[in-house]
């Protein structure tokens, strides 16, 4: 395995250390432009949640910037964890497509005996100090399940009745 290194390089195709052809490879499933996409699309979510967030701080007797800095702090987790998570080969996350619809189910049915209440809607769950909605957990773990259905009826596929309402109900 190899061990990735940030450094503080101008040159962005040295994110997490790796080289541009780690990144446009097609061995490593990977494509420099859908980088950059999903890069400009943090950039211009943060820019949203800052010019929009001025209000909401003065009511939570915080500031805009202290704020926003949060939110890029949780944008670059992800942005590690989506780096991470890209290496995973997907037919290791096939293979746990099951577990993964069972512990969102946990999750979803603990919302409603250990949920915390956020302006008046009980949605989050706080596990070790850590926050999260267990909705976000359910919705990856259903599309990957759903794309491992889908593989599967591959042979009647286009049989509605079949391949398709067993998946909805």
């Amino acid at each position: 395995t190899q061990v990735l290194y940030s450094t503080a390089h101008n040159n962005l195709s040295n994110v997490l250390g790796t080289s541009p052809e780690d990144i446009d490879t097609s061995k490593n499933g990977s494509d420099r432009v859908l980088l950059m996409a999903i890069i400009g699309l943090m950039i211009f979510g943060v820019m949203a949640v800052y010019s929009s967030i001025a209000s909401f701080a003065i009511e939570e007797g915080n500031t805009p910037f202290g704020l926003a800095f949060r939110h890029l702090v949780k944008v670059g987790i992800a942005f590690v964890v989506m780096l991470i998570t890209s290496k995973i080969k997907y037919h290791k996350l096939a293979k746990l497509s099951h577990v993964g619809m069972v512990i969102s189910w946990i999750l979803l049915i603990a919302v409603f005996a250990f949920g915390i209440t956020r302006h008046g809607a009980t949605r989050w769950l706080n596990l070790g100090g850590i926050e999260f909605q267990p909705s976000s957990v359910a919705s990856i773990a259903l599309l990957i399940h759903i794309s491992v259905l889908l593989r599967e009826k591959q042979g009647y596929i286009k049989d509605f009745k079949n391949a398709f309402l067993p998946i909805m109900f």
